[in-house]
């Protein structure tokens, strides 16, 4: 069955999320009188505990200036960009674990619109949870690779760095210009299931509508190559996350699953590639689509492994 990468990846938050719900100590949870600290690190947790979320987040950013090597400072920072953002766990496990039915034409996440549907306020909030997102994978990338050390060690950012990954991949294919914003200049793809199918509607508007900058003309088709990219690269940053979640922390999880939907994943997303000399959909045919919303080789996908016109 081909499945779309929106689903497949909601699929693998799905796996991971809830883990969040296990966690004594993580970014997405709340602050304990515990905490303490020195200088800004200590305002930023008092800000915290006082629920100044973003008053904490600017006093926390002070700190890691001070000392960019303190992984009480990242994570701290981290938890202020969670908070300010007002992500709510349970809340998106609920969006998460929608049945088919309850979706619709629509993925669990509610991150992908029909076009035209997505108010001012809707961009808004799902680029709060973005930046937010991005941030928080900046600063625990940080601990996880060992270059802020302290209080907080791996084992105990994992989770938080592997949802957070997850969600940026997500949103990734919001942000269709890759310039860390969703906003009104982004196209929106419409995902929908077709079956068994499921595909990515609307890419041939990187042609002919939306990314259009001031001053400039329509975007090159490349900057999907682009986007598909980011979206890989997350994925695969996320992929030792799982491992490591796995060995380290819930052996309980299904290794082999988890790695199937990993592969799925990639394999769905490569089929999006644009004019790359490749068979990207493996039906021996390279490049043979057209970038213009047509099924040109009658296998119930648009816009998959496309050639320039």
């Amino acid at each position: 069955m081909k499945r779309n990468l929106s689903i497949l990846t909601l699929a693998l938050a799905l796996a991971i999320v809830p883990l969040l719900l296990l966690c004594g100590c993580n970014i997405f949870g709340w602050m304990t009188e515990e905490d303490t600290g020195l200088g800004h690190l200590a305002k930023g947790q008092q800000l915290l505990r006082d629920g100044e979320y973003q008053e904490a987040e600017a006093e926390l950013a002070l700190a890691i200036e001070e000392d960019p090597h303190n992984s009480e400072a990242r994570y701290y920072h981290s938890k202020a960009l969670v908070l300010a953002a007002d992500i709510d766990v349970t809340w998106l496990i609920d969006q998460l674990d929608q049945t088919e039915a309850e979706r619709g034409n629509q993925p669990g996440l509610p991150i992908f619109s029909v076009a035209g549907t997505d108010t001012a306020a809707d961009i808004a909030s799902k680029n709060t949870i973005y930046r937010a997102n991005l941030g928080v994978r900046e600063d625990l990338t940080w601990i996880i690779d060992g270059r802020a050390t302290g209080k907080f060690k791996p084992d105990d950012i994992v989770v938080d760095l592997a949802v957070a990954t997850t969600l940026c991949a997500i949103l990734g294919l919001r942000d269709t210009d890759q310039d860390g914003e969703i906003d009104e200049e982004d196209i929106i793809l419409e995902i929908i299931p077709y079956g068994d199918i499921y595909e990515i509607l609307r890419l041939y508007k990187f042609l002919t509508g939306g990314l259009y900058k001031p001053g400039g003309g329509p975007p090159d088709p490349e900057q999907i190559n682009v986007l598909i990219d980011f979206v890989l690269n997350l994925i695969e940053e996320a992929r030792p996350l799982v491992h490591h979640i796995i060995d380290r922390i819930e052996p309980g999880l299904n290794f082999e699953e988890i790695e199937n939907l990993i592969d799925d994943i990639e394999a769905t997303v490569q089929m999006y590639y644009y004019d790359d000399g490749l068979d990207n959909d493996g039906d021996g045919q390279i490049d043979e689509e057209t970038l213009d919303g047509i099924d040109n080789d009658g296998d119930g996908r648009t816009d998959e492994d496309t050639d320039h016109i």
